[in-house]
C-alpha cells in the first residue's frame, strides 16, 4: 500500500466518523 492511499483512507473514515457524531448530536 502506498502512503497517500493510506492516508486518503484515513481522513475518509475520520470524515464519515464526524458526520456520523454530527448527526448523533442533532437527533
Amino acid at each position: 500500500m502506498k502512503e497517500k492511499e493510506s492516508k486518503s483512507i484515513i481522513v475518509y473514515c475520520f470524515g464519515s466518523y464526524m458526520n456520523y457524531m454530527r448527526r448523533q448530536y442533532e437527533i
